[in-house]
């Protein structure tokens, strides 16, 4: 087994990040990339969270297929979100380190910030408006961009499909259809430039079953949580951990 303990923390870490993901359609990596950047650095840690991600999704794109809106995902979000991809992933290539985790925390703060303001706050409210003038295919190309570089295109994807009204049913499956594609886009980069080796293989075989039991809890939590209140959960952990990631990154604290 794993002789580094915080290999422990980052399976527990999985556990609470997978979950969300299949409850909401959404937070994985994004949760996970954050939480474990007070533990390892970012490059670390996506060759064995986007190949895990793949494991989600394929059960959740199978299983709730039907409810996939096929033109939006193909004809509108796949295409812009995939030039976004190209940039995020030529950043990850030349930005690595600290510079990464520091844009990652500033990234974080503003994504939270954001949706917890799109929750909480009335269709009057000044800042929103403002926001809702920017196109809705700029959110998607900026969830390409950050998914390249952090595969965490989550909360920017989310906000501009939120603009669409659509069902949960649609909204959560035409989410994890668009992660499974472009996280195998990710994991074929990484396996191409060696990324993932052994030890990476190794844990994602033990971080499977993780996988699995959070597919479990988040089936079964799916029609029972209140889905406005769990987002405003979720925003408000990223907008903590994203908060303290940039004190600690900008050696604040």
């Amino acid at each position: 087994m794993f002789a580094d303990p915080r290999l422990y923390i980052l399976g527990a870490i999985i556990l609470l990040s997978y979950t969300t993901q299949a409850i909401s359609g959404f937070g994985s990596i994004v949760i996970a990339v954050t939480l474990g950047a007070f533990l390892f650095d970012i490059a670390e840690m996506l060759p064995v969270l986007v190949p895990l991600n793949i494991v989600l999704n394929l059960w959740l794109v199978g299983k709730h297929a039907r409810h996939i809106e096929r033109k939006l995902l193909f004809w509108r979000i796949l295409p812009i979100m995939g030039g976004g991809l190209l940039i995020g992933i030529l950043i990850f290539e030349y930005v690595q380190g600290e510079t990464l985790k520091q844009a990652l925390a500033v990234l974080i703060v503003f994504l939270a910030s954001l949706e917890l303001l799109r929750v909480l706050s009335s269709r009057e409210n000044t800042a929103l408006k403002l926001l809702n003038y920017i196109p809705i295919p700029v959110w998607i190309l900026l969830s390409g961009i950050t998914h390249g570089m952090y595969a965490s295109g989550g909360p920017f994807l989310v906000y501009a499909l939120g603009r669409l009204e659509l069902s949960k049913a649609i909204f959560r499956a035409t989410l994890v259809a668009v992660w499974l594609i472009f996280n195998g886009v990710l994991t074929v980069q990484y396996l191409f430039n060696g990324r993932i080796g052994n030890f990476e293989w190794l844990q994602i075989l033990i971080y499977t079953p993780l996988v699995i039991l959070g597919i479990v809890i988040g089936e079964w939590a799916h029609h029972r949580v209140n889905e406005r209140h769990f987002r405003i959960l979720v925003f408000t952990l990223l907008l903590f951990a994203g908060g303290v990631l940039v004190l600690k990154s900008f050696q604040i604290m």
